[in-house]
């Protein structure tokens, strides 16, 4: 079969392209031998501040944090849980609590 050409210059101009809009992303949860990555809920909130508390160094790159408390880490989770524009993840060990966060 031959290559579709331009019409004015001859030109190979290469096989057609579907130029719908791909689907829009959506959470998956991703299971592995080790660990486990999902969506980010509000709930994620307690056993991630378990995690993170008291290591400022965490947030040295990050453009937010740290947090002073429990409360305002939960507030900035569930924010980041609900923005529809973004797809936070939790990550957790296997049969451990979540130990990390996307932003």
């Amino acid at each position: 079969m031959s290559e579709p050409v331009d019409s004015k210059t001859g030109q190979p101009i290469g096989a057609t392209v579907d130029a719908r809009p791909a689907q829009r992303l959506g959470p998956v949860t991703l299971e592995g031998r080790y660990g486990r990555v999902e969506k980010l809920e509000a709930k994620h909130a307690a056993s991630l501040w378990v995690a993170v508390k008291g290591d400022d160094r965490l947030w040295t790159y990050m453009a937010y944090g740290p947090f002073t408390d429990a409360s305002s880490f939960a507030s900035w989770v569930s924010e980041r849980a609900g923005s529809p524009t973004r797809i936070p993840t939790s990550w957790s060990r296997q049969l451990a609590a979540p130990l990390a966060s996307s932003h």
